[in-house]
């Protein structure tokens, strides 16, 4: 199933990548591990973003912020942001980037999951693809503000942008690939706790009973006491 799910999502997320100058292959592979973010009010959780280059022969490189965030929450990324030069067939370039897929080679990919990685990388599987393949993986966490209510809904967007570089005709050029993430934020609590709820609608009603049962019986009081004054009054008096 897992391989199903894995193999769906890169057909939606890969674009495989395209040719440009000679020889030149750019690829930009990327998948989320969750859309849902779950976290308590007051504290922080993580979610991840796998990026790779199975298909590209050229280093891809990922500027990634934060688009959308919702009021009461911080999002910070990891990697953070940061700008480094490279210099291109003997030109100076910058990029701003959080990270750098450098290109796998996709017939020497290991059949066991290797058991170290390098820092700020991970092995994953995908479906069309035999073996593990090194993701960089960028870290969204997000903080909760202690006061939100619980079990509530919230929109949260990442933007990226990889960049490549090449030769062409005229000298080195930069050119670039965006793409966005979306996640729904769940605001939740871990501690169990259970109480009934009054029920408004019985509480109106008991309270509509005993306002009838009080008017009964004060008219009813105010009946007997008029039979009463009318008894009273009939009487004859003596002379």
């Amino acid at each position: 199933m897992r391989q199903i799910w894995l193999s769906a999502l890169i057909l939606s997320v890969l674009v495989s990548g395209f040719a440009y100058a000679e020889g030149g292959l750019f690829n930009y592979g990327a998948m989320q591990q969750s859309k849902v973010i779950t976290v308590e009010p007051g504290n922080s959780a993580t979610a991840k973003i796998f990026i790779f280059n199975v298909h590209g022969n050229r280093a891809t490189h990922v500027h990634a912020e934060v688009l959308n965030a919702p009021p009461g929450f911080t999002v910070t990324l990891i990697p953070a942001s940061h700008k480094a030069e490279y210099n291109v067939s003997g030109l100076i370039m910058t990029s701003e980037e959080n990270l750098v897929a450098e290109p796998t080679d996709i017939d020497s990919l290991p059949t066991q999951k290797p058991e170290t990685a390098a820092e700020g990388t991970e092995w994953i599987t995908m479906g069309g693809v035999d073996g593990f393949v090194p993701a960089k993986v960028l870290l969204v966490n997000v903080t909760a503000d202690a006061g939100l209510p619980l079990w509530t809904d919230y929109a949260l967007v990442i933007t990226t942008t990889a960049n490549w570089y090449d030769v062409a005709s005229a000298g080195p050029v930069s050119m670039g690939q965006a793409r966005d993430f979306t996640y729904t934020v769940r605001t939740v609590t871990k501690e169990y706790s259970e109480e009934e709820v009054a029920n408004p609608q019985a509480g109106a009603d008991f309270l509509q009973g005993q306002n009838l049962w009080f008017y009964s019986t004060v008219a009813l009081i105010l009946l007997v006491v008029g039979l009463l004054a009318y008894q009273l009054l009939k009487k004859p008096t003596r002379r």
